[in-house]
């Protein structure tokens, strides 16, 4: 999680200023984080804490105290991503982005490894059984999927055998095991996820 104070006022108006620890503190001590230089802020003035899922602000005992859209806050708060915070005379909106998990991966140089990738993200709610025998309730239209495959490849499909199962002059699956193959490894991956 991103947290960054940008400030609203003053010749400084616009600048951001990150919360890169789990405890942030403004004030004029030394062990503060931001330390503004006028006398409205005290010592230890307040602190924001980001947490895993939340982040919060609580006021230190400051005798001006700290605001929350216009609020005094009393006790800790949370904060939300466009939030007003005053510290003394400075005014701040608070922002906060969550990036996205998740690294590119190289290209993909087997089926072996496009099919072990989607393994690994499978999901465990779809009936793969009744996708692959055209059920009912779940089955597939050949006609959505099946716009370059050949009269005998679509009549496969409505009988459960994917194309490439299917004996090239028939209507027939292949009888190499293909079809079982493929239902195996499908409901091997939608089970992982």
């Amino acid at each position: 999680m991103h947290v960054k104070l940008r400030l609203l006022g003053g010749s400084h108006a616009g600048q951001e200023i990150a919360v890169p620890a789990p405890t942030f503190r403004i004030g004029r001590a030394a062990d503060c984080q931001l330390r503004p230089r006028s006398d409205a802020v005290a010592e230890r003035h307040c602190e924001v804490r980001v947490e895993p899922g939340q982040v919060t602000i609580a006021d230190l005992g400051s005798p001006g105290g700290t605001f929350l859209n216009g609020k005094r806050l009393d006790g800790a708060e949370v904060l939300k991503a466009g939030d007003r915070l005053r510290v003394g005379p400075l005014e701040f909106e608070v922002s906060i982005t969550v990036p996205v998990a998740g690294t590119k991966k190289p290209m993909v140089k087997s089926v072996e490894e496009a099919a072990a990738r989607m393994a690994s993200g499978a999901r465990d709610d779809i009936d793969i059984d009744s996708l692959l025998s055209g059920g009912d309730d779940v089955g597939v239209a050949p006609s959505r999927y099946a716009t370059n495959l050949s009269a005998d490849e679509v009549a496969s499909l409505s009988k459960g055998a994917p194309p490439e199962a299917v004996k090239p002059g028939t209507a027939e699956p292949a009888k190499d095991g293909t079809s079982d193959k493929a239902a195996d490894a499908l409901n091997k991956m939608y089970k992982r996820r």
